[in-house]
């Protein structure tokens, strides 16, 4: 072999090559050939690379890698394959008796690769060179042999006995297809926490789940927190949507023209014209509030459904039609105060709101009865005497500021009952994030970052609240109306109305037929600061604003309390519907029929929200829903705004007429 001199290396298994001369030449000749070279001195000494070895192309010999790959020859340039289906566990494989079938849940039709096989479709790992197991749960993508999220998932990595950042390490194995892999990755043994659907599950895309860097999952633009259901700083929820801010100065000017538009139609309500009426005429703000109440009523029940179910995505332009409904449903503080776009820091939580639930209605009782006291004292003092006629100016004061608490608490009652009801026991979500069932966390679900033991003394509150408003407010009324409008026998009533003037208004057919059969309702002079729970019902229908009330609440309740996935808020909100839905048919309680068809129209629209929201409905048909939908809700407030446009119009044409 030219100047190069070979000797004959006994008394070992490998032979052993000595050359001196054209060393370079030699050196890559045999490295080519699968030789491994070491100097040694001035020597270079190349022998072939073992069984279970191979040549790396850098004149070393490397072992097999574990997997699919055997050598049984000497001066291999590269290792043999086991056959499909089999893998040589620890690498090192001396001869294809050392490949051993793939374990459980491994596809045997393919080559191992540098693992135990890959996985079967739907299949998992938690050991590159382990079994696998079937990927049970809903919720997981497991296509690349580790479960990682699927879209509208969540799951959490924070409890004791997990960690992401191990996890992520395994993946990042997994993921590599060749021998560069962490050997010290190959394994994860500790614990993956369960997935939940998102309530919303465009909220949860997890675009980047199947990435290492991205197996913690993420939320769509806007959102944050447990079950992406939360809004970041700089949005704001629209029914749990999340909007983004905008400028302070807008925020400041949304604020300015709601809060004294609503001024505006308190002080018209309230401030009535005492103008003397002809015989079964109605006042122009009577009408107005009594239309005003079935609005209110129908968007306060809808606006708690949609913030509870995924019933209509409020994208685009809709996002307006959404804050409409929030507006309408009273959540000033979330829709047009926005606390939190004028500073990160002023987040409206389920406590806050709670507190301000409490404090709110006896702050207006607390408010008013100061200003009687200023108006008395006043009258006492400043005009030194108390005759006659400054004793009808407190009474008339008097009648006025207990008119603005009756009608304000009325108001604000339904989203003062789901401020209450909201950190109810019942309304708290237990979650089992670990698999065997040894983590739970109890969370609010009305805000996903607070943990129910946390507010155990709150929901003690929240009883309290419950006795001493959502259940007394009602009640009171109902008891002060049951003294001036008493159920009586139908003759003894005809004799009441022959004598009464008030009564005098002859009553139509539908006003004889009383909902408690044989019993008609007296007429009595009712106080001013509760005519507006009876001006635009019929004498005998007196009690049926409370039992509105008591729907409005009913429903929601059960929707905040067990949430719209529970059977029986399903059964009670569409029995309730159908059940007033058809005790308005039967009875048509209203006097006016424009009113009557109004919230006919408004239940009807109710108990098809609801049903929606009940009926699984495929994913085709759900924008066309949708738009059907919005278009039916806001069809009560284009009924409302035409028909008060129009009896303005009539007004105004009436006094011009007038002045001719």
């Amino acid at each position: 072999m030219g100047n190069a001199r070979m000797y004959c290396v006994h008394n070992t298994f490998v032979p052993e090559v000595i050359f001196k001369a054209s060393i370079e030449v030699l050196k890559t000749f045999f490295q080519n050939q699968g030789f491994m070279c070491q100097k040694f001195g001035s020597k270079e000494k190349c022998r072939p690379c073992a069984p279970g070895l191979f040549a790396n192309g850098n004149g070393m010999c490397r072992e097999c890698p574990r997997g699919v790959f055997f050598q049984d020859e000497i001066g291999s340039k590269k290792c043999k394959k086991c056959s499909n289906g089999n893998f040589v566990k620890e690498g090192g494989g001396l001869s294809a008796l050392d490949c051993t079938t793939c374990p459980d849940g491994t596809d045997h039709s393919r080559h191992a690769g540098f693992r135990a096989c890959f996985c079967k479709r739907n299949y998992t790992r938690i050991d590159r060179f382990g079994l696998c197991t079937l990927c049970l749960p809903e919720g997981f993508n497991c296509n690349n042999d580790f479960k990682s999220l699927s879209r509208g998932y969540y799951w959490n990595w924070s409890f004791t006995g997990m960690n992401v950042s191990l996890y992520s390490s395994f993946v990042t194995n997994l993921l590599t297809l060749n021998d560069s892999y962490d050997p010290s990755t190959t394994k994860y043994n500790l614990k993956i926490p369960r997935v939940f659907k998102c309530p919303r599950p465009e909220n949860c895309p997890n675009s980047d789940s199947h990435t290492a860097t991205g197996i913690n999952g993420n939320c769509q633009e806007g959102y944050r927190g447990w079950l992406c259901s939360k809004c970041q700083n700089t949005f704001y929820s629209v029914l749990n949507y999340c909007a983004p801010c905008q400028q302070k100065w807008w925020i400041i000017s949304e604020i300015i023209i709601t809060f004294s538009a609503g001024l505006l139609i308190v002080i018209l309500v309230i401030w009535k014209n005492t103008k003397t009426l002809k015989k079964d005429e109605r006042l122009f703000v009577n009408k107005l509030s009594s239309r005003m109440k079935i609005f209110l009523g129908f968007y306060q029940v809808v606006g708690d459904l949609y913030e509870s179910v995924n019933v209509v995505s409020w994208i685009g332009p809709l996002r307006y039609v959404g804050k409409l409904i929030s507006l309408v449903s009273l959540k000033l503080l979330k829709i047009i105060i926005r606390p939190q776009c004028l500073n990160s820091d002023l987040l409206l939580d389920p406590i806050i709101r709670f507190n301000i639930a409490v404090i709110f209605p006896i702050g207006i009782i607390l408010v008013m009865a100061l200003i009687y006291l200023i108006c008395k004292v006043y009258l006492q003092y400043c005009e030194k005497t108390i005759n006659a006629e400054n004793m009808v100016k407190l009474d008339k004061i008097k009648s006025k500021l207990l008119t603005y608490v009756v009608l304000i608490l009325f108001i604000t009652y339904q989203p003062t009952c789901d401020a209450i009801f909201e950190i109810y026991p019942g309304a708290c979500d237990t979650f089992q994030v670990d698999r065997e069932g040894n983590i739970t966390i109890s969370l609010l679900r009305a805000d996903y970052d607070i943990n129910c033991k946390s507010i155990a003394h709150y929901q003690t509150e929240a009883y309290i609240a419950t006795v001493l408003y959502v259940i007394a407010y009602p009640l009171i009324l109902l008891i002060l109306l049951r003294k001036y409008c008493r159920n009586l026998p139908e003759e003894k009533v005809i004799k009441e109305i022959n004598n009464d003037d008030c009564c005098m208004n002859s009553l139509s057919a539908n006003e004889m037929t009383p909902l408690l059969s044989g019993h008609q309702a007296t007429c009595r002079t009712i106080p001013t600061c509760l005519k507006f729970l009876t001006e635009n019902y019929k004498e005998q229908f007196w009690f049926w604003e409370i039992l509105e009330l008591g729907r409005k609440v009913g429903q929601t309740m059960l929707i905040t309390l067990l949430g719209w996935e529970d059977a029986l808020t399903k059964l009670f909100t569409i029995g309730t519907s159908v059940l007033f839905l058809s005790l308005h048919v039967k009875y048509s309680p209203m006097k006016s029929l424009f009113e009557q068809h109004l919230q006919l129209f408004s239940l009807i629209a109710i108990f098809l929200n609801i049903l929606v929201a009940a009926v699984p409905v495929a994913v085709q048909y759900q924008a066309t829903l949708s738009t059907l939908l919005i278009l039916l809700d806001v069809g009560i407030v284009l009924a409302v705004a035409g028909e008060v446009l129009l009896v303005l119009i009539r007004c105004v044409r009436r006094k011009v007429t007038k002045d001719d």
